[in-house]
């Protein structure tokens, strides 16, 4: 998750959307916190190994992306 924070908050991001460098990061900030606050109520991690490899299988045979056990589905709308 911090390698995703990272990439979004790169200068070429926030061009593309016309916002400053620095209001991107802010928000990323706040929306990461704001996840972190509500984590235990809406984000569950597999905790068995076979559990996790299942989720990993099914996640690579549909976007063919390795290693994934969980995502954050986000909704992109103009402001």
């Amino acid at each position: 998750m911090a390698t995703s924070l990272k990439e979004i908050t790169t200068i070429p991001l926030s061009f593309s959307v016309g916002f400053d460098k620095s209001t991107v990061s802010k928000t990323v900030r706040d929306v990461t916190d704001a996840l972190v606050a509500k984590a235990e109520h809406f984000i569950r991690w597999p905790v068995s190994y076979d559990v996790r490899t299942t989720i990993k299988t099914g996640f690579y045979a549909q976007v063919r992306f390795p290693n994934v056990i969980g995502c954050i589905d986000g909704t992109h709308m103009f402001m």
